[in-house]
């Protein structure tokens, strides 16, 4: 099925390429994920090298597309993707100590852009960071530097803190620099340092192959 699909998509990319947003209700989903691909890998592009394999260079990442699609695939095989509300996700695997979340929430300072449906009021970010909290799992999170995540992800609540330099890009390709920070609960802390995931299995937990049981 993989094969089929992927050898369907070689043949028909550039077909599907020019579908508008707005029809794509009325073609195949398979013809609506071609053209979704094919749209947005192809507006935001500022790479400056000219070209690689004797062809400029997102023509390359464009005639490479199936080959690349197939290694997604089997890449996607063993992943679960949920879509649901992230503070329900979150409930629902903080009491696995052998989970690892990252957590990259809308970033909790004043910004022009905003997503369709966004979550940068206090109230929000002081419900994930009181479920962070209380969690056994492991958990990283990423953003800007913010009164409200220093002050209840802070040393004394257990919680290490790393900045980041990096940079991000606008619409134009013009870069910013930015400081990006990340949280770490005791538990990632741990675990990090050891190369253990912290929990410890019973002989029943064993024998039933468990590997990552829930934790009161």
């Amino acid at each position: 099925m993989n094969c089929l699909i992927l050898r369907k998509f070689d043949a028909n990319c550039f077909e599907f390429s020019n579908v508008s947003f707005c029809t794509l209700n009325r073609i195949s989903p398979l013809a609506s994920n071609i053209s979704i691909y094919s749209n947005t890998s192809r507006c935001f592009s500022f790479s400056q090298s000219y070209a690689r394999e004797r062809r400029e260079a997102r023509v390359n990442r464009w005639y490479n597309l199936p080959a690349r699609l197939e290694k997604v695939v089997e890449r996607l095989r063993g992943i679960r993707i949920e879509n649901r509300d992230a503070l329900e996700l979150l409930e629902m695997f903080s009491d696995r100590p052998a989970t690892l979340m990252y957590l990259d929430p809308p970033y909790f300072v004043k910004r022009e852009h905003v997503y369709v449906i966004d979550a940068k009021d206090t109230q929000f970010h002081s419900e994930l960071l009181k479920i962070c909290r209380r969690a056994k799992c492991m958990i990283i999170i990423s953003g800007y530097d913010s009164d409200l995540y220093n002050d209840m992800l802070s040393p004394e609540r257990g919680w290490d803190r790393s900045t980041i330099e990096t940079y991000t890009s606008d619409t134009s390709g013009r870069d910013y620099a930015k400081t990006e920070v990340l949280w770490m609960n005791k538990q990632f802390v741990k675990a990090r340092k050891s190369g253990r995931v912290p929990i410890r299995l019973s002989a029943r937990e064993k024998e039933l192959k468990k590997v990552n049981p829930y934790r009161k």
